[in-house]
C-alpha cells in the first residue's frame, strides 16, 4: 500500500479517470485491511537494546520508469528478541538513479540517517550517553555491502560520495 501511495502521488499533474478509479480501489483495500501494531514490554536492561534498520529499494518503479522508490523500517530490539517498530517510511528517491546499487545505497543511507535521529531521541529521553545504543543495518543487495566494505571505488561518481558517507558510520 505504501508503494501504491507513492506511485499514485506521481500522477497528480496528469491524473486521469483510470488513476482516480485506481485510487478509490486502493482506499477500499485499505479500509478492508485489519492492522495491528503491537508494542511488547521491553527488557529493562537498556544496555542490551539495539536498533535494527531494514532497507530496500526499487529501480525505475515509478514515473514511467524514470523514478525509483526506497523504504525502511526501524526497530528497537532487546536481548530477549522483543521488538518494537519505531519508524517506517516509503518514499520516492530524490534524484534519478541509473542502477539498482545506487537506489539501494541511497535507501540504506536514508535508513541509517533516520536510525541515528531516532537513536538520539531515545537516548535523550532515557538520559543515556549519546551513541550508547548500537545500530545494525540490513540490506538485500550484496553489491552495496561489498562497496561499503571495499576500498575499490564504484563507477558512478555521485554514488561514490554516498558509499563513502555510509562507510564512515
Amino acid at each position: 500500500m505504501a508503494f501504491e501511495m507513492i506511485d499514485m502521488s506521481t500522477k497528480l499533474k496528469e491524473g486521469t479517470v483510470a488513476h482516480l478509479i485506481r485510487a478509490i480501489k486502493a482506499c477500499n483495500r485499505l479500509k478492508e485491511m485489519k492492522s495491528i501494531i503491537s508494542f511488547p514490554k521491553m527488557n529493562k536492561d537498556i544496555k542490551e537494546w539495539k536498533i535494527i534498520v531494514l532497507t530496500d529499494a526499487s529501480l525505475g518503479s515509478i514515473c514511467n520508469g524514470t523514478g525509483s522508490t526506497e523504504s525502511h523500517v526501524i526497530w528497537i530490539v532487546d536481548n530477549d528478541s522483543n521488538s518494537c517498530p519505531i519508524s517506517w517510511q516509503a518514499n520516492n528517491i530524490k534524484r534519478v538513479v541509473r542502477s539498482t546499487i545506487a537506489a539501494e545505497a541511497l535507501s540504506l543511507q536514508d535508513g541509517l540517517e533516520s536510525s541515528f535521529y531516532h537513536r538520539r531521541i531515545i537516548e535523550d529521553i532515557l538520559g543515556l550517553k549519546h551513541q550508547t545504543i548500537p545500530i545494525e543495518a540490513y540490506i538485500d543487495n550484496k553489491s552495496v555491502v561489498e562497496a561499503v566494505y571495499s576500498t575499490k571505488l564504484v563507477d558512478d561518481k555521485h554514488l561514490r560520495i554516498d558509499i563513502a558517507a555510509t562507510s564512515q558510520v
